[in-house]
């Protein structure tokens, strides 16, 4: 019996071990659950601290705010005389109605608001191609002047007017032949319309292509364009605007299967041109390709890419015209 006694205090203490080494991992594991308590519990603190520290800045910045209510919206558009009318209003939250007058300040200038059921108003033309800075409302009371800051940047072009967008999708090749150099193009060129206002509309859709400023070629794009079927093509995702949530996109699609001479030291030019149903036409640069006098292209990268397109009325005249230094 004596000789077993080893094996059995070693067995005993194999489970001694196995059991300690068992309660070892649950306390690791309550440690583990503690600090996660307390790590989430933390957290809430901090959240809740922040949450206080903002409610109290709101708070105090609604307590001070003279305004109970402020807005603007666009009331007419005046295609003509290339403007657009806003309307703003402004409730203060304690005013004298025999006695209160209230100013809008504008691009530094003032303007006079109408009281009417408990509303200061204001109609004032802006341009439309133009940025408008409506920055405060002076309220004034037996000489007392008191300011409530607006600080309304508003660029109707954006809100009123489409966004214009084309891209080439597809092939293109080039080399030097007969004198010149020839340009290959296979693809489809993709003309995105972004607009927030349901009263636009495209009337026609055109590419024209220049060879130094000249015109070369006029091709009307059909408005019932839809994608093309090419095995090679991805289903197209539906475009998204960089200006508005709200935006819809309408899409236009045109199949580009074609050869250019373009000559030595020369730069040809395709733009997209959009006119809609005020008369105005949209114009954005599609591509850009020149050669030197050697017939080799000159810096392929395309910096235009991204550029606004520019604005023509019927007549030709520029009415908005893109920053083109920081594309070319």
């Amino acid at each position: 019996m004596k000789k077993h006694i080893p094996t059995v205090i070693a067995v005993i203490s194999s489970f001694l071990v196995a059991a300690c080494l068992f309660q070892i991992a649950e306390l690791k594991n309550q440690l583990w659950g503690v600090q996660n308590d307390l790590s989430s519990q933390i957290s809430w603190v901090m959240s809740s601290v922040n949450n206080i520290h903002f409610n109290i800045e709101n708070t105090l910045k609604e307590q001070a705010n003279l305004l109970e209510s402020s807005s603007w919206v666009f009331d007419e558009v005046d295609i003509d005389n290339r403007a657009v009318i806003i309307r703003c209003a402004v409730t203060p939250k304690e005013y004298r109605p025999d006695d209160t007058a209230a100013i809008l300040v504008c691009n530094d200038k003032e303007y006079p608001m109408t009281l009417s059921n408990g509303e200061y108003t204001a109609m004032l033309s802006v341009p439309l191609f133009g940025d408008s800075n409506f920055s405060k409302v002076q309220l004034i009371d037996d000489g007392t002047v008191r300011t409530a800051a607006l600080n309304w940047w508003i660029t109707p072009r954006f809100e009123l007017l489409p966004q214009v967008n084309a891209n080439f999708t597809g092939r293109g090749s080039g080399s030097v032949r007969d004198g010149g150099f020839n340009l290959e193009r296979n693809g489809e060129i993709e003309i995105h319309i972004f607009q927030s206002e349901n009263n636009f509309s495209a009337q026609s859709i055109s590419m024209f292509e220049y060879i130094n400023g000249e015109e070369l070629e006029r091709t009307d794009i059909p408005l019932n364009t839809v994608p093309s079927p090419r095995k090679d093509r991805a289903i197209p995702e539906r475009a998204v605007s960089i200006y508005s949530d709200s935006e819809t996109a309408t899409d236009f699609y045109y199949q580009l299967n074609k050869s250019v001479a373009i000559p030595f030291d020369s730069t040809y030019e395709v733009y997209i041109e959009v006119v809609d149903n005020y008369g105005l036409h949209y114009r954005i640069l599609l591509d850009r390709t020149a050669i030197d006098s050697r017939g080799n292209p000159i810096d392929g990268m395309n910096y235009w890419h991204g550029a606004e397109a520019d604005i023509y009325d019927a007549s030709g005249n520029v009415l908005w015209e893109s920053g083109k230094e920081m594309y070319y």
